[in-house]
């Protein structure tokens, strides 16, 4: 169940550990106090040292490996994850419905399972892009036809981009979790590569529940600063 309500602002914010262990570590100890989500990729979540060490620092974690494999493969790498104590794990909702369905049971073999997400169209995509890979018009078609195929395997939590979250919140309800990546600082650039872009402040006013938050706090001369920046914005939209 999304309990958004209960969330603060910082409690909202996922950031992005794009990087190596030592700047990522370096990161975790810097923002340890303000962030309370990390999010890690392949990389950091084979890491032990890093996983133990962030854990124990009390942060929650996003393990964002974008499963898209055989039914049966994905069950068991995500069985094997939600051993680990990982918070949220993503898949791509274009594996099928019988991969997110086995992804499910893999979720479930633990006591406390890990929220899992559907990866809709990523932001690195445009219309032209959805129209070669999924047959779609655009991003916004893409993302109605991956995330009602994820609803109708049973799962309603999903990864959008700021510019499709206000309509997927009414698809998919007040009970869906909602992670928007591409996320920038109010008067900030985007980061290179990503097309669907937006500010915290705009995704959690149109439905986000958490948005992830990359270079514009991790890349910033001072990260404590960009960070609490971003949660100042996201307390506007709030009050």
């Amino acid at each position: 169940m999304n309990n958004s309500q209960n969330l603060t602002a910082a409690g909202r914010i996922i950031v992005a550990l794009d990087c190596p262990l030592a700047p990522a570590i370096e990161l975790a100890e810097t923002l340890q106090g303000y962030a309370e989500w990390l999010k890690i990729g392949t990389q950091l979540y084979r890491d032990d040292y890093f996983l133990h060490n962030v854990k124990e620092m009390g942060y929650k974690i996003f393990y964002d490996p974008k499963h898209h494999d055989t039914p049966d493969r994905v069950k068991t790498d995500i069985s094997s994850e939600a051993q680990d104590g990982l918070n949220m794990i993503t898949l791509h909702a274009s594996g099928g419905a019988e991969m997110v369905k086995q992804a499910l049971l893999g979720a479930i073999s633990v006591a406390n399972p890990p929220i899992l997400l559907a990866v809709t169209a990523l932001t690195s995509l445009d219309d032209a892009d959805c129209d070669r890979i999924y047959c779609c018009r655009s991003r916004g078609d893409a993302v109605h036809n991956l995330s009602t195929l994820a609803r109708e395997s049973g799962l309603n939590n999903f990864v959008t981009s700021a510019k499709e979250v206000a309509e997927l919140r009414l698809l998919a309800g007040s009970s869906a979790i909602i992670v928007v990546p591409g996320i920038k600082l109010r008067g900030g650039e985007a980061n290179a590569g990503q097309k669907a872009i937006g500010t915290a402040g705009e995704a959690i006013k149109n439905g986000a529940t958490y948005v992830v938050a990359g270079s514009a706090v991790t890349k910033a001369t001072n990260p404590v600063v960009a960070f609490q920046a971003m949660v100042k914005e996201i307390e506007e939209v709030l009050r």
